[in-house]
């Protein structure tokens, strides 16, 4: 029996091991962040603004790594609706948060 080619199988193993290394854009952060919100269950008005901030999650025992915050509210709102923070390499959510029912401090 044949073994297989290393140089058939080693350029398949190299591009599954990079998938996932390239950031993903502001676009696409907003395109995540949308499908999340209605995943949750969540609707979006018809007339609503995005805000897109690059930041970095900052783990007590780990390496740092950057994420997109996509920050939902409508025009002339006192508070935004909803925030959702995605890992930019591997695009999975950090954190969601209903901001319109957050309670403000005792």
């Amino acid at each position: 029996m044949p073994r297989p080619s290393i140089r058939l199988t080693f350029p398949i193993v190299l591009a599954a091991a990079f998938v996932g290394c390239t950031a993903i854009s502001r676009e696409h952060a907003v395109s995540i962040a949308t499908t999340e919100v209605a995943r949750r269950g969540h609707s979006l008005p018809k007339h609503y603004l995005t805000a897109v901030t690059s930041s970095e999650v900052i783990p007590e025992f780990a390496s740092s790594y950057p994420i997109w915050c996509v920050t939902f509210s409508v025009p002339g709102a006192k508070k935004a609706l909803y925030e959702v923070c995605i890992d930019k390499y591997t695009r999975e959510i950090e954190t969601f948060v209903d901001i319109r029912h957050l309670s403000p401090p005792q």
